[in-house]
């Protein structure tokens, strides 16, 4: 089973703390449990990418949508069971 991280942001007063990193985290060990092999997810430029290639996600595609943000950015993880 693959998911998909459609929606994830922290509010700017409280980036910096480790909130997103616990929240994503929390996310990936539930999907874990339910038997999920692989997340993906999209963000663009504009927001702070950085932060998911710290996290373990791999880039794989960039698209351009045009636009204010012109490129996408698809990354995507394995999880390992066990």
């Amino acid at each position: 089973m693959n998911s998909e991280i459609m929606l994830f942001a922290v509010r700017p007063d409280l980036q910096e703390e480790g909130i997103g990193k616990i929240l994503v985290k929390e996310c990936l060990d539930k999907l874990k449990d339910r038997g999920c092999r692989r997340v993906t997810l999209m963000t663009s430029r504009i927001c702070n990418y950085d932060f998911y290639d710290h996290l373990g996600f791999e880039l794989g595609n960039r698209i351009d949508v045009g636009g204010v943000s012109s490129e996408m950015l698809l990354y995507t993880m394995e999880l390992r069971t066990g």
